[in-house]
């Protein structure tokens, strides 16, 4: 009987946490008699109910988590659904395993509390990726809308094209969405560079200047712990020498071009892994960006003496090149 009084108690303890009339959902008569149950009756079907997770509302829905108790719960594993219709199935399908597992590791031991907890921590995550998408299919939209000629127009009075640099430090880029939209939005606004993921985030991008800037209003717009443009260089140039891009692409102007022969990333933008920050440093060396790079981590006034894979003491917290 000692599995039946390990229900019942559960139960009571679910009640008073939960609001009976908005979270938690039972019939009373199966309560009753699991509780007469404690009294030796041995007839009874398995107690079924719901817990509403209210504080988890998204697009007018509430997520249900259906429980049912085993006879033997929680020596047997207990039963679950997850109902949620605004989250797509790939979600829903990673929430049930992740409960599964849950439920599994805690045979023997009452589990209900853990398995709502679990769920409300995955489902904040999803909802918040799922926002994360709807924003950024919403700001390319809009994007797209106020420039569908993303060719370059910025210039000066007397016609110079004006080319645009960036380096622009996070505390991290990891939600998938973000990295999806910062490759897209830069792919899109046809700017070049590469943005570093993990701890630290690092995007280094250049480009027409107004769509350079457009670009940093666009990112700025997520939602990140830290983002913080820490360099930032423009250049000008002689509109003379238009024919050196070798192109022939209906889609560029004579800025373009210009831009072109001026731009360090002639490649597209481009996504580094977690452990890319020595491969950015280099590339960035490479193009004569080295101060550039070197913002992102607040180090300024290089010496020659310096050289770029003092990354060392960067990782470290060295305080060698910084700003006191």
């Amino acid at each position: 009987m000692e599995h039946l009084r390990s229900q019942y108690e559960e139960l009571l303890v679910l009640q008073s946490m939960f609001d009976r009339s908005t979270e938690l959902e039972f019939d009373e008569e199966d309560l009753n008699l699991l509780s007469d149950v404690e009294n030796h009756q041995q007839s009874r079907d398995n107690f079924r109910f719901a817990i509403h997770c209210k504080d988890m509302e998204y697009e007018g829905s509430i997520p249900i988590l259906r429980l049912e108790y085993p006879q033997k719960y929680p020596e047997e594993s207990v039963r679950f659904e997850v109902y949620h219709p605004p989250l797509p199935r790939v979600w829903i399908e990673a929430l049930r395993e992740e409960l599964k597992q849950v439920a599994t590791n805690a045979v023997g031991k009452v589990v209900v509390l853990d398995l709502y907890q679990r769920m409300c921590s995955i489902l904040e995550k999803a909802h918040a990726d799922l926002s994360m998408k709807r924003q950024s299919k919403d700001l390319m939209r809009t994007n797209m809308i106020r420039h569908r000629d993303t060719r370059c127009q910025t210039m000066t009075r007397r016609g110079e094209p004006i080319l645009g640099r960036r380096a622009i430090y996070f505390h991290h880029i990891a939600a998938e969405s973000k990295r999806h939209a910062l490759v897209n939005w830069a792919k899109e606004l046809r700017l070049g560079g590469y943005s570093k993921i993990g701890w630290p985030g690092i995007v280094i991008v250049e480009g027409c200047e107004q769509n350079v800037q457009e670009y940093v209003r666009m990112v700025q717009r997520l939602r990140w712990k830290q983002m913080v443009v820490r360099g930032e260089q423009v250049e000008l140039s002689s509109p003379d020498g238009a024919e050196l891009y070798g192109g022939d692409d209906g889609d560029f102007n004579d800025a373009d071009a210009i831009l072109y022969r001026m731009r360090k990333f002639k490649q597209s933008f481009k996504e580094l892994p977690m452990d890319g920050i020595s491969t950015l440093a280099q590339i960035c060396t490479d193009a004569g960006l080295k101060d550039l790079f070197l913002t992102t981590m607040k180090i300024y006034n290089v010496t020659p003496q310096m050289g770029i894979f003092d990354l060392q003491q960067i990782n470290d917290g060295s305080d060698v090149g910084r700003n006191k």
